[in-house]
């Protein structure tokens, strides 16, 4: 009897570390895709004097058109440069105009847009000279419209009894009016020179 217990012990201590074969589970391959940095529109300036000096804390307008820029309205955004005179701004990937001043400097005349157009997912850098300027005053003291010309660019129109204001380099300043109404025969058509120095007021007042 005992003899039938161990053998049958025997066949079933066999049976239990009898290898299974059991299929070997799959293997999912799985790619590790690098992490892609989204790249980011940016505009910096920096902020010099005619000298080449940085100007600290500049004050930064933003247009989105040239004519915004002309009429100083809708700006896109308004900072200041940083105590190097530096501006730097994540911005939507298109075309900016800009007004740069501090104290009685301005790059009125100079740099106002990127020359080289402006680029996606970059860093857009332009320098931006200041120079000595001041404000030019028109004030049309007839009951007629007229065409304005500085410097020989066509500049605007002013209205019957108004005024506008300009901001224009420091130094001698050529001023053209053309009359657009009222007159019967010959249109008035003069020119004025006056002189604007940095951070104040030249003023004309025509016709005379």
């Amino acid at each position: 009897m005992k003899t039938t217990i161990c053998l049958l012990s025997f066949f079933i201590l066999i049976s239990c570390s009898k290898k299974t074969n059991d299929p070997k589970p799959e293997v999912t391959n799985i790619i590790i895709q690098p992490l892609i940095q989204q790249q980011e529109t940016i505009l910096k300036l920096t902020v010099k004097d005619t000298l080449g000096n940085p100007v600290p804390y500049a004050g930064v307008i933003l247009y989105s058109t040239f004519e915004d820029l002309k009429r100083d309205t809708l700006f896109a955004d308004r900072q200041q440069a940083d105590s190097n005179g530096i501006f730097s701004k994540v911005v939507n990937p298109t075309q900016y105009y800009w007004s740069v001043d501090s104290g009685c400097l301005s790059n009125v005349g100079t740099t106002n847009t990127s020359d080289a157009g402006f680029k996606e997912n970059v860093v857009n850098a332009n320098t931006v000279i200041l120079a000595e300027s001041g404000t030019l005053e028109l004030i049309n003291t007839s009951s007629d419209m007229y065409q304005i010309f500085i410097n020989d660019v066509n500049t605007t129109l002013i209205g019957a009894k108004s005024s506008k204001k300009f901001k224009v380099k420091s130094g001698l300043v050529k001023v053209r009016i053309l009359q657009e109404t009222g007159y019967t025969y010959y249109a008035t058509d003069k020119i004025y020179t006056v002189k604007v120095n940095c951070g104040k007021n030249g003023i004309v007042n025509f016709p005379l």
